[in-house]
């Protein structure tokens, strides 16, 4: 099995932009990685869920982080 690495999901309805989540996923191929976490709070709607495959791209944070973004949905 694949190891596991951290990716960041936006959250929806938050009431502000960009409330990112750090989820667990698997890297599929080049950018493409498959989300692996499950969603087990009631008050958070994941903009991708688990299962889903998502292009991800090194992205810069307001707290100075850097880490890989789910930005779109792959195929």
């Amino acid at each position: 099995m694949a190891d596991e690495v951290t990716i960041y999901v936006q959250l929806l309805n938050e009431g502000i932009d960009d409330v990112w989540r750090p989820v667990k996923a698997i890297h599929e191929r080049d950018d493409i990685y498959r989300i692996v976490s499950v969603n087990s709070r009631d008050d958070e709607t994941w903009e991708y869920q688990t299962g889903s495959l998502v292009h991800c791209t090194e992205s810069h944070f307001y707290s100075g982080r850097v880490a890989l973004a789910a930005i779109s949905p792959a195929q």
